[in-house]
């Protein structure tokens, strides 16, 4: 016989994990908090930085696999049929329960060998309740770090509410909630544009303006032949420079991404590094 009481699980109320420092505030790291669970390799269970969801985990519980660990809401499978990592979960906010079962199942439970996890949301009550929050980071916050130039610029702000009541008194109850992300920071000297369809016919005329508006550098700026060290007269590049393939690439019925560069044959084959190599940095 299995005592059920000896199932090592962990349930953590709504107060306690609001309280903790979840990164983005992503309810599926609260796993790790069980004895046994810990954070394993995402190679092998999801595809490493291109993720299948931007708040996926993965997580080892107890040496099993991390793509082993079963994911309910509600009772409900909350899991990616390709991957078997955890879906997008609501904010801790709209939570009233999350627990981790780590060995010792009960015969409800399948699929899955290594840790079996369970989220139940809020509901509403009789009683109109809720509440509201912002979590900010800013510049205006942070002191410089010893070896950096200046403050982190990073602004992020997450922010939103929960509000459940009753519809009809001890019968039909609602709830919901809300939660959006700001994020605005510098790029660091990182960008990148698009050709425009002059850009596509060869005419580059609009660079030699700082102020055209289909100048991105915001500068004025010559191009130069790469062969000869020339300039290309008024900005117009030969149309016979680009390289087929890519002309049919920069076609909107390719579906393809509009990028450029040049290769060894003085042929355009890209954008950004074409302006590179025509002077433009």
């Amino acid at each position: 016989m299995v005592d059920f009481r000896q199932i090592k699980t962990r349930v953590r109320s709504l107060q306690k994990h609001l309280e903790l420092p979840l990164n983005g505030r992503n309810a599926a790291q609260l796993t790790v908090l069980v004895a046994g669970a810990v954070n394993g390799p995402s190679n092998n269970a999801d595809q490493g930085s291109t993720k299948t969801f931007p708040a996926e985990v993965t997580i080892s519980v107890n040496g099993g696999r991390s793509n082993n660990v079963s994911y309910n809401l509600d009772g409900v499978h909350a899991e990616d049929i390709l991957s078997n990592v955890n879906q997008p979960l609501p904010m801790p906010d709209a939570l009233q329960e999350f627990s981790v079962q780590t060995s010792n199942y009960s015969a409800e439970y399948g699929q899955n060998s290594a840790g079996i996890v369970n989220i139940v949301t809020k509901s509403g009550t009789n009683a109109i309740h809720g509440d509201a929050f912002e979590f900010v980071r800013n510049a205006v916050f942070n002191a410089r770090n010893f070896f950096a130039d200046k403050r982190d610029q990073l602004k992020r702000n997450q922010y939103g509410g929960t509000i459940g009541g009753p519809i009809l008194k001890d019968r039909l109850f609602v709830f919901g909630g809300y939660q959006g992300t700001r994020i605005r920071n510098f790029q660091g000297g990182i960008s990148s544009s698009v050709p425009t369809d002059a850009n596509i016919a060869g005419d580059f005329s609009a660079l030699l303006s700082a102020s055209d508006p289909n100048n991105p550098q915001r500068r004025a700026i010559m191009l130069k032949d790469p062969t000869n060290g020339q300039l290309f007269s008024g900005n117009i590049v030969p149309l016979g420079r680009f390289d087929p393939a890519s002309v049919n690439m920069l076609k909107p019925e390719s579906g393809a991404f509009r990028c450029v560069k040049s290769d060894r044959n003085d042929r355009l084959t890209g954008y950004s590094a074409a302006f590179r190599d025509f002077g433009i940095t």
